[in-house]
């Protein structure tokens, strides 16, 4: 294998510092580390309006440096090395969720207009892990505006 192919991958979907598409986030979603499918695991805060735990799907592209560096670096590393022979779409259309993902995991992966309506890359998620907000901003004092996913 060319050792600039992990640079084109990086080149191709990690370039523009203006933006981490959402496709990125919900390719990131798809992504399992030991049977655990939370990348979004690197960033914590608690939500008391509804008792869950805040996370973060990467809020902008200078995150990704603290990223690269946290305990959830093998996330994006997977990622990477999918995307040197599939393409974000493919990533995506082709993931077979484990049978005990949660359905608010599934949905956010296959249906693209709920991230990309959400201006916000913020989520709160209960402990049983049964359902989650698409917060309406990173510090929101009410459930109003926040969209509930089951």
């Amino acid at each position: 294998m060319s050792e600039n192919i992990p640079s084109n991958v990086i080149n191709r979907y990690f370039s523009k510092e203006t933006d981490i598409s959402n496709d990125i986030r919900r390719a990131l979603l798809t992504i399992g580390v030991n049977g655990k499918y939370e990348y979004y695991e690197y960033w914590w805060s608690f939500w008391y309006v509804s008792n869950a735990n805040k996370r973060c799907l990467i809020d902008k592209f200078r995150e990704l440096e603290y990223y690269i560096y946290s305990d959830c670096k093998l996330y994006f590393k997977e990622l990477v090395l999918k995307l040197i022979d599939n393409s974000l779409r493919d990533i995506i259309e082709n993931f077979v969720p484990p049978h005990n993902m949660p359905n608010w995991k599934i949905q956010l992966i296959k249906d693209p207009a709920l991230l990309d309506k959400n201006t916000s890359h913020y989520i709160a998620i209960p402990e049983d892990n049964s359902y989650c907000y698409l917060l309406k901003s990173k510090r929101p004092r009410d459930i109003d505006g926040s969209i509930k996913i089951k």
